[in-house]
């Protein structure tokens, strides 16, 4: 079994000893993701012939293996949702998290963009300067501990964090702990002492067990990422493995680290696990290129919270040591996959000043969803405008498992967004998805295939709402015809035609 959650619906994929294999899809449950993962699974096991409620209720004792992949820990840091972090320091350097490195504020950036300063910005720190307490201490590179760990000043910055602040995660950083970590692990047996004496125990991460490599810019940023999105994460996947081993399910679940390799969903360092979902699909899109003979593919996922694009070029998938992730490098390999907050459950707002549309980044997610659920929210999304618009169809939502109100996301879409700009709303709804797409398109040519020629790449899309939007994003302009330019045979039997295409004379991707 196989399940790739992702902010708006959670797939399992359930393949046989025959190779045969079957989806089941429900809406992603947030507050508890074993709810919309078990209701997934027992649509798949539907397919299958067997009865959830029967058979079906010891059907995990035939499960060789079951990986999870998803992107609760990507939203989490995209939308801001995580645990509030306090951080422990080697003082002086209290503000390493908000301020960073240079270089972070153009990640992703054309040379326009990075030579000119008022297109730089910092992204909103995961820990603010106030959570942040520094430690006098210092190891040397070598090592060496030449200034010896201040313990009343560690427990005075514990009980702050704790007390004052109301942290519910800590994260210690200390400089060159990854040549020796006994300060980093001295204050960590500190903070708990402090921790039991108080009456409250949170976690506790240490940088020199979470990315135990040089440049303490990176580090930190791990070591937060780690403290900031993982507990959460690592509490709903032990859900997910508890309600299987009530189906039967005997063996640890596994999940996808953002290199490709899999590993248990203990594994300590589970921030590493933060693009599962999306390296499944670029490792995936790896296998189809054999299979389609393309060596050089564009691969995007349009989900319902976040876009995510890698690039496979001359056949190898793409790898950084240090890779940007959300504006902050950190210290851990991952495949080449860039992402922003955008998808079709990306909220639609006016700036209350310049009453221009505003898209996200934050997101209805599975629940509430859309307005035309009728499940709490009040906010239009895009996937009001696609169902206004006809792209999808209101008698088949989730394959007629929802009900919808196409009335709901009329109404609401004419007050909030199309009378305030005096629009007709089929017109707002265009004008959102257009803004959308483009956005989805800025991000591949401006960010992710800067330097490369696009006509050289097949475009594959991909994900949940890959195929409403690929269109949109493909072309240089939303809305322009396509034509066909050259047709191929397929590179085996039983695959489809891959074509090339341009508009207008002008360079365009080649979708397959």
């Amino acid at each position: 079994m196989a399940c790739d959650a992702g902010g708006t619906m959670t797939d399992v994929i359930v393949v046989d000893e025959r190779g045969r294999s079957v989806i089941g899809k429900a809406p992603t449950s947030p507050a508890d993701e074993s709810v919309g993962y078990m209701e997934s699974l027992e649509e798949a096991l539907e397919q299958l012939g067997i009865d959830p409620k029967g058979e079906g209720r010891t059907f995990g004792r035939q499960i060789e293996t079951s990986i999870y992949t998803g992107t609760s820990m990507l939203n989490t840091v995209i939308n801001m949702s995580g645990a509030k972090t306090g951080l422990l320091v080697t003082r002086g350097f209290e503000d390493i998290i908000a301020q960073g490195r240079g270089s972070q504020t153009f990640i992703g950036a054309q040379w326009p963009e990075i030579t000119h300063m008022q297109y730089r910005r910092h992204r909103e720190p995961l820990v603010p300067r106030k959570q942040a307490r520094g430690v006098t201490e210092r190891i040397d590179m070598f090592g060496q501990p030449v200034i010896p760990l201040y313990e009343h000043e560690v427990e005075q910055g514990v009980r702050e964090l704790l007390q004052d602040e109301g942290c519910e995660v800590i994260a210690i950083v200390f400089l060159h702990s990854y040549t020796n970590p006994a300060h980093e692990e001295q204050a960590a047996e500190i903070a708990r002492n402090v921790m039991s004496k108080i009456g409250r125990e949170v976690p506790l991460e240490l940088s020199s067990q979470v990315a135990p490599t040089a440049r303490e810019v990176s580090r930190a940023n791990a070591t937060v990422i780690q403290a900031y999105a993982s507990s959460a994460a690592r509490r709903q996947l032990l859900r997910i493995e508890e309600e299987l081993g009530k189906v039967g399910y005997k063996h640890s679940l596994k999940t996808v680290l953002g290199y490709g390799g899999i590993t248990d969903i203990r594994y300590p360092r589970l921030f590493e696990a933060a693009m599962s979902g999306p390296v499944g699909g670029l490792m995936g899109a790896k296998y189809l290129s054999t299979v389609i003979n393309e060596d050089n593919i564009v691969c995007s996922d349009v989900g319902g919270t976040s876009f995510d694009a890698g690039a496979i070029t001359a056949g190898v998938l793409p790898i950084d040591r240090e890779p940007g992730f959300q504006d902050m490098y950190v210290n851990v390999p991952m495949l080449g996959i860039t992402s922003i907050g955008a998808g079709t459950g990306t909220y639609i707002r006016l700036d209350p000043q310049t009453k221009r549309i505003k898209l996200g980044p934050d997101s209805a997610g599975g629940t509430p969803g859309p307005t035309f659920l009728e499940a709490g929210n009040t906010t239009p999304t895009i996937n009001d405008a696609n169902l206004l618009l006809g792209i999808l169809n209101e008698d088949n939502y989730l394959g007629g498992k929802l009900k919808v109100n196409k009335q709901v996301s009329y109404d609401l879409f004419k007050k909030e967004i199309a009378d305030p700009l005096g629009l007709d709303v089929y017109v707002a709804a265009e004008t959102c998805l257009d803004l959308l797409n483009l956005m989805m398109r800025e991000h591949l040519v401006r960010s992710l295939m800067v330097g490369h020629d696009l006509r050289d790449y097949v475009l594959l899309g991909y994900g949940g709402a890959g195929p409403m939007h690929l269109l949109g994003y493909a072309g240089d302009h939303p809305g322009r015809p396509w034509r066909r330019f050259r047709t191929r045979a397929p590179s085996r039997p039983g695959v489809g035609h891959a074509w090339t295409t341009r508009t207008g004379g002008t360079r365009a991707w080649r979708p397959c």
